[in-house]
């Protein structure tokens, strides 16, 4: 989970372990490639915030995907660019979830890329 709003981190985080998922988070873009560049192979789903301090989430995607063409990502975010958002689903990106989501839409689109 890879979010710069503290609040986000623990709620979302707080759902997540509700439902028995592990939770790995990450303040910025650095860390996450960062974690995954030790984990990745252990990591089913990064849900991944679009604006983060520094390096915006579209280029930690692509980060990513240099390290592992096959990296599961869902964005998350407030925006509506749907330019930027068709772009990143056509490089790879498994699904979107806008802000702010309720538990349920965040489990219904979560189960919908696992399951896949």
């Amino acid at each position: 989970l890879v979010d710069d709003d503290q609040d986000t981190l623990t709620g979302t985080g707080d759902m997540l372990d509700f439902e028995d998922y592990r939770v790995l988070t990450a303040k910025d873009g650095f860390e996450a490639i960062e974690i995954y560049r030790r984990m990745g192979k252990a990591i089913d789903l990064v849900i991944l915030d679009y604006f983060l301090p520094v390096m915006d989430g579209d280029v930690v995607f692509d980060e990513l995907k240099a390290i592992d063409p096959d990296v599961p990502v869902m964005l998350s975010s407030g925006f509506h660019e749907h330019a930027r958002l068709g772009s990143m689903l056509a490089r790879g990106l498994r699904g979107f979830i806008p802000k702010p989501y309720t538990h349920e839409k965040l489990m219904e689109q979560l189960r919908l890329i696992l399951e896949a």
